[in-house]
């Protein structure tokens, strides 16, 4: 079996390639990818290069920069010239996060003949053949793919996040599949999240994370949704991160902050009222008397995925005082 490479081939700085036709064929899948930028012209060459550079499909590109100021937005340009790349027309004020940014995107995107869509970031380089994995296995009957990305950091450390423990059935009320710059949609899965955030859109702003909101709405209607065990890309880890990987102990420690104060419930709650649930998890979660928090704690294996969490989320329900959000 070929071993699969960590760095894509790549041309020079500011010299996009495009693809050929042997290493793309006329009847290689279509897949639009929607790429979010600002403030990214460090990253944003080498992302596109490891985009372009997809083995077994076709690409196209639309992007949504939020009024960069550090010269990202004439990149995209000089790669609009020479590459598949097509530039959404930029907004009167800036949005001011990823998740306004990527549902601008997904309202605003042409769809074309494109029969698959991929979210991605400005600053992660993919593996050449990432957008193949998924397409075959959306071809296999999933509704929707995200998968494994192996973080990096400046200095040389990297570290493998896994999201591919098996699915629990309201973990999406908790959590999201991993990573949206590795969600990838077949054409009628895109043009019904399409929809739904267009009928939604000015509701959807308010909310933070664009990932966990569209894992929560597809798990939600029932869509099978493949979280691949293997690695797509790499996830670069800088300051300019708005979300990165949740490891290390302060991680950990926001983590525990976010539980304690009363956060992390209003933000599944906010989930929960975008996507219209309200099975007994939510009420209960929406009530929070002692008795429904002995409730969730008992059910904990049902709404976080890995063993880990599922014993966090337990103790914290039993030990700390019903505090936030009331």
């Amino acid at each position: 079996m070929r071993r699969r490479r960590w760095w894509p081939a790549r041309a020079p700085r500011g010299e996009p390639i495009l693809q050929t036709s042997d290493k793309c064929p006329s009847s290689s899948a279509h897949v639009r990818v929607l790429l979010a930028t600002f403030n990214g012209v460090r990253w944003l060459d080498e992302q596109l290069q490891s985009i372009v550079w997809q083995r077994g499909v076709r690409v196209s590109i639309v992007a949504s920069d939020d009024r960069s100021d550090d010269g990202t937005a004439g990149l995209l340009d000089a790669w609009a010239g020479r590459a598949p790349l097509y530039c959404l027309p930029t907004k009167d004020i800036r949005m001011g996060n990823a998740n306004q940014n990527f549902l601008r995107l997904i309202r605003d995107t042409p769809l074309d003949d494109a029969e698959y869509f991929a979210l991605s970031d400005q600053d992660d380089i993919w593996l050449e053949d990432k957008l193949q994995h998924a397409v075959a296995s959306l071809t296999a009957g999933a509704d929707a793919y995200s998968s494994n990305v192996c973080a990096f950091w400046p200095d040389g450390r990297a570290a493998v996040l896994d999201k591919a423990q098996p699915q629990r059935p309201f973990d999406h009320v908790f959590e999201s599949s991993g990573p949206g710059c590795t969600f990838v949609f077949p054409r009628h899965r895109f043009e019904q999240l399409q929809a739904w955030v267009t009928a939604h859109h000015a509701d959807l702003v308010s909310l933070k994370v664009h990932d966990w909101l569209i894992y929560a709405h597809a798990r939600e209607r029932g869509w099978s949704w493949h979280i691949d065990p293997s690695i797509g890309l790499r996830y670069r880890q800088h300051g300019g991160n708005e979300a990165g990987a949740n490891i290390g102990l302060k991680a950990i420690r926001v983590r525990l902050r976010r539980i304690q104060s009363g956060l992390f419930r209003q933000e599944a709650l906010a989930i929960a009222d975008a996507i219209g649930a309200e099975h007994q998890v939510i009420l209960r979660l929406r009530r929070f008397s002692a008795v429904d928090r002995l409730w969730l704690a008992w059910h904990a294996d049902d709404l976080r995925r890995r063993r880990r969490d599922q014993w966090t989320l337990r103790a914290f329900l039993l030990l700390m005082p019903r505090t936030g959000g009331d």
